[in-house]
């Protein structure tokens, strides 16, 4: 967890959940926990609400610890090819499904990262 950024040592013997931005989180780990979020928690649905990405039991955000900040930030920077857009209209902040795609076989981002490495 720590090469992760995800926890920090703050003295001998205590950690503490690091919610600074995370640039050592690649975009493609994070796009895999959420379409593997989405599909356990929400398979029928078109979209999903950034709060439930942050703070849904097994969300990104919480398995992360990331800020409201950070996560916007990963979700924008998504690829198109995977089938995801966020979307920030009437004060309404939603990740919308355009693909189905990449929802019937997450672990090809997986894949397709760790073989690009």
């Amino acid at each position: 967890m720590g090469e992760l950024g995800l926890i920090r040592k703050i003295d001998e013997g205590y950690f503490q959940f690091n919610q600074d931005p995370k640039p050592s989180l690649p975009v493609e780990i994070f796009a895999y926990a959420v379409v593997n979020f989405w599909n356990v928690a929400a398979p029928n649905q078109d979209s999903v609400n950034l709060e439930r990405l942050l703070y849904d039991p097994g969300s990104p955000g919480g398995a992360f610890k990331l800020t409201d900040k950070s996560t916007v930030q990963l979700l924008e920077a998504l690829p198109p090819e995977y089938g995801l857009r966020y979307d920030e209209t009437a004060g309404l902040r939603v990740l919308v499904r355009t693909s189905q795609q990449v929802f019937e076989k997450p672990q090809k981002i997986l894949i397709d990262y760790y073989q690009s490495r």
